[in-house]
């Protein structure tokens, strides 16, 4: 993707990727998580609930493995996962340096081992390009799953991440991940 259109993208998209088609869903080795709102001691967010549902239904529609963060098994504790990723260090709790780059890192990393190359994104919509973007840049062909549309849905009032706060700051990470060579 040239620098030009990337830059537009990250300033006036927010529905970017397009979702997924049925045959690269079909075609796809993996279905990879990115949540939504980090964890409040131990409280799950509704926008986890939705993702963790979205996943369970698009893994068993194309008999597909998970990777998850521990978000989307708090939202949903009979959710079958081949890998989790969670820092051993604040289980239970999300935090700023635990970040899309990372968890994507790690699942890339077990999808390596696996010899996957293909893998479906559930992820909030206003988030799907950036994660998308990542999945991408460390070698994954990774397209967007088909996710509800109502973003009010996925937020919980007193975040952060509630209404415009949450584009307003992904709109920031979208820059930073740029600046660092991550997307």
């Amino acid at each position: 993707m040239n620098a030009l259109k990337k830059l537009y993208l990250l300033l006036f998209v927010w529905d970017y990727p397009p979702a997924a088609s049925d045959e690269e869903m079909r075609t796809a080795d993996a279905v990879v998580t990115m949540a939504h709102t980090p964890i409040s001691v131990g409280n799950v967010c509704p926008g986890n609930k939705i993702m963790a549902k979205v996943a369970r239904q698009i893994s068993e529609k194309y008999d597909l493995p998970l990777l998850i963060q521990e978000e989307m098994a708090l939202a949903d504790p009979n959710i079958q996962y081949v890998h989790i990723s969670e820092d051993p260090n604040r289980s239970g709790f999300s935090t700023p340096s635990w970040n899309t780059y990372e968890i994507a890192k790690l699942q890339k990393n077990f999808c390596d081992g696996k010899g996957w190359k293909r893998v479906i994104v559930v992820a909030h919509p206003d988030h799907m390009m950036r994660a998308t973007l990542v999945y991408q840049k460390l070698g994954l062909k990774a397209v967007g799953a088909p996710m509800p549309r109502e973003r009010r849905s996925y937020y919980s009032p007193g975040s952060f991440q509630f209404g415009s706060g949450f584009r307003i700051r992904e709109m920031l990470c979208r820059f930073l991940f740029l600046y660092w060579g991550y997307i």
